[in-house]
């Protein structure tokens, strides 16, 4: 089970090997895919940094959104504002960032948008509640789509990012 204070004000972080265990982030997934249905729709984008517990993270995430009846664009290793970027330009109704952000490398977490917004505050508690809510339930199995943005399109983003911007922000 996540530990209560892993959800925080605007993300929801902990120590990746010991805090972010892989079936409790399929559980968050399960948790957040719920809530995004809810609040603004089915179509997610997903990114994540280069950090070394991302792509285990970003796998069990994906099962739990998978699992919630989400259709996942998977937009592969991307600074967070790509990630802001896609959900718009995709037209997605929402998108989860796996980033340890400014962080020591133990760390990571996820940084999630619903709708026109990001997730902060009271509805990430109400995620956490989903999660808890649903404990020992059976799991709900929807067939969705989950597509993989090839890396030219990824590239493409960049051209749109303004010049400055673009420049502050390393290329991966």
């Amino acid at each position: 089970m996540l530990k209560p204070t892993i959800f925080r004000e605007y993300d929801i972080r902990g120590v990746a090997d010991t805090e972010l265990l892989s079936s409790d982030i399929v559980d968050l997934g399960r948790g957040l895919g719920t809530l995004l249905q809810r609040q603004s729709g089915r179509s997610i984008t997903l990114g994540r940094d280069c950090r070394l517990s991302s792509p285990r993270l970003r796998d069990a995430l994906l099962e739990g959104l998978v699992e919630s009846g989400c259709e996942v664009t998977d937009i592969g290793v991307v600074p967070t504002p790509v990630l802001y970027f896609s959900a718009v330009h995709l037209e997605a109704n929402g998108a989860v960032m796996i980033t340890g952000s400014h962080n020591p490398g133990e760390f990571n977490g996820f940084k999630t948008v619903c709708g026109p917004t990001t997730l902060h505050g009271e509805t990430i508690q109400d995620v956490r509640r989903i999660i808890e809510a649903s404990a020992g339930e059976p799991i709900r199995i929807s067939c969705t789509a989950i597509r993989r943005l090839p890396s030219a399109v990824r590239s493409s983003c960049w051209a749109t990012i303004p010049a400055k911007l673009s420049a502050s922000i390393p290329r991966t």
